[in-house]
């Protein structure tokens, strides 16, 4: 005797039945996953500069930003000065600018921390901050910062300034 071994689940004059169910499913959804997705748009590479470019940046933004009276522009940062980076290194271009803009909030900063008599001609300073490069170019969590800082300084909070001078003004 011959025994034919069989599906238990699925009857033998059905499985013609099943396949097309399945094969028309399988078409169906492979027809949903193949739609392809839009692509991004390439992003460009940066353009890069060496560390004498990136100061000639800073020295030319040192020029058009106003300090307050009696205040000075802070020496070279440290990252622009010679042998502070491996020979050869490159930077995005915009680095020496918004080094200089950084520089520029830190001595409004102070001013609005050291100098009660001139703390508001000081906030009033840094509510600029959100003109500059450095502020176009910030990802969400550095607007978040700044924005926050400026919302406080509205209120007459100094914490978060103190608090932001502290860790980046050195």
């Amino acid at each position: 005797m011959t025994h034919v071994i069989r599906s238990a689940a699925v009857p033998r004059h059905r499985r013609g039945a099943w396949a097309v169910l399945l094969v028309s499913a399988a078409l169906g959804l492979g027809g949903c996953a193949v739609t392809p997705t839009p692509r991004a748009e390439a992003v460009p590479a940066p353009v890069l500069v060496d560390v004498a470019q990136a100061r000639a940046e800073y020295a030319a933004r040192t020029h058009e930003l106003h300090l307050p009276e009696g205040r000075s522009w802070p020496a070279i940062p440290e990252i622009l000065m010679e042998g502070a980076v491996s020979p050869g290194h490159m930077f995005e271009r915009g680095v020496g600018q918004q080094e200089a803009e950084f520089q520029w909030y830190c001595v409004w900063a102070d001013v609005a921390l050291a100098e009660p008599a001139r703390r508001s001609l000081a906030v009033t300073a840094l509510g600029a901050f959100d003109e500059t490069g450095a502020w176009t170019q910030m990802d969400d969590n550095g607007r978040a910062l700044f924005g926050g800082i400026q919302d406080a300084l509205g209120r007459g909070d100094l914490l978060p300034l103190t608090e932001y001078a502290a860790s980046n003004c050195g």
